[in-house]
């Protein structure tokens, strides 16, 4: 496959997963009162979205899984990022279960996991364009 048809491909099913990643929001706000997409809990989400990252930063450079790549350090110390980001992810579905329904927790949170650092600038961006949309100018 070309290069640029490798590009297109890529940028369309990114540009694919913000939009569905938007409309799934516009319908749990209109359907639940709740946007398990807000600024809030994309800016929680973060946190093991950095310590995917960084597992899998470590898994690629070193060609073995994080949790091994550092020998000298205990088991425990080994695992409590996974711990930990697993942790975050299970309580934010909970909560998103809680306040709109477990299909839509079941997509939002692997999503932010995988691209909080993208869906925030987004969030953001859309927040400030529908803050400025009602003035007149």
């Amino acid at each position: 496959m070309p290069d640029w048809l490798t590009l297109a491909v890529a940028f369309l099913t990114f540009m694919g997963l913000i939009i569905t990643v938007q409309a799934v929001d516009r319908y749990a706000a209109g359907r639940f009162g709740y946007r398990p997409f807000a600024l809030p809990n994309l800016a929680f989400m973060l946190i093991p979205h950095g310590l995917l990252a960084a597992w899998l930063i470590t898994w690629w450079s070193t060609g073995q899984p994080a949790a091994a790549a550092v020998v000298a350090t205990p088991a425990a110390a080994r695992w409590a990022p996974a711990v930990l980001g697993t942790a975050m992810a299970i309580g934010l579905f909970l909560i998103l279960w809680r306040r709109t329904s477990a299909w839509i927790a079941l997509f939002a949170v692997p999503v932010m996991a995988a691209g909080a650092s993208v869906l925030l600038v987004s969030g953001l961006f859309g927040e400030l364009a529908r803050a400025g949309a009602g003035r007149d100018r």
